[in-house]
């Protein structure tokens, strides 16, 4: 562990935006408390860089340069080789966390599956196969159905369009239910010739043409995720696919 002296911290840490955008932002009761806890305690948890980026305690890193509390670092930058590792890290990591609302655990589920799927060859046919396979690594990794993290995938598919045709901040406003709808509903919403349209009707309290059903139970696995059993036991030197102790 390092103990980065506060007169190094700017020229020894960047931000990445596009890590950073992985985690969702604290609440300001969540920054609250946690501002509280480093002012008490001091900073007890590492922050996690990656060759000097952030990837893990973006909060904490602001809140104690903000204040001049010190802090430590690991860097894993020779145990995640690529952006695509740390990508699946960063993810991973959040799931392990124990407060997540069920939308941000879908989410994230979702995003790690097409993350692996388009690292596996994408959704082209003739990787049909391997994309049904990456469901059920994830599966048994994760402990929930190789269908669930198909539908979440979907989810997450769903939400990026709509972000990417409303602006990036109504992300956040589908997980955080400022725009109410159920995973379903999303995924309709996402299919509709004119998203914006029906986005700016449910802003203002309006009908849209989607099916709302009963929402589902949160969805969590019954054992915690050991992130050191994501890595692979072998990598297929011709189609690059990974296998996983254990995926027999």
């Amino acid at each position: 562990l390092e103990v980065l002296p506060m007169d190094a911290v700017n020229q020894k840490i960047v931000i990445d935006e596009e890590f950073k955008d992985f985690v969702f932002p604290h609440t300001a009761l969540e920054r609250e408390q946690l501002k509280n806890s480093l002012l008490k305690e001091g900073c007890r948890d590492e922050i996690i860089l990656w060759d000097g980026i952030i990837i893990d305690g973006h909060m904490r890193y602001a809140i104690c340069t903000e204040l001049g509390i010190s802090f430590r670092v690991i860097d894993k930058k020779d145990m995640l080789p690529t952006r695509e590792d740390v990508k699946q890290w960063i993810i991973l990591n959040q799931l392990a966390r124990r407060n997540l609302t069920p939308e941000m655990y879908k989410y994230y589920v979702g995003t790690l599956y097409n993350e692996k799927k388009l690292a596996n060859g994408g959704d082209r046919s003739h990787r049909q196969i391997d994309d049904v396979k990456t469901s059920e690594v994830l599966s048994k990794l994760l402990n929930t159905s190789s269908s669930t993290i198909e539908r979440a995938g979907k989810y997450v598919t769903a939400i990026d369009k709509i972000a990417a045709e409303c602006g990036h901040e109504y992300r956040n406003k589908i997980i955080f239910h400022d725009i109410d709808l159920t995973q379903d509903a999303v995924i309709q919403l996402s299919e509709s010739k004119n998203i914006m349209e029906q986005v700016q009707k449910l802003e203002t309290g309006e009908m849209i043409n989607v099916t709302v059903p009963k929402r589902k139970q949160k969805i969590k696995p019954e054992k915690e995720i050991d992130l050191d059993s994501f890595k692979p036991d072998f990598v297929c030197p011709k189609c690059g696919f990974e296998i996983f102790k254990n995926d027999a």
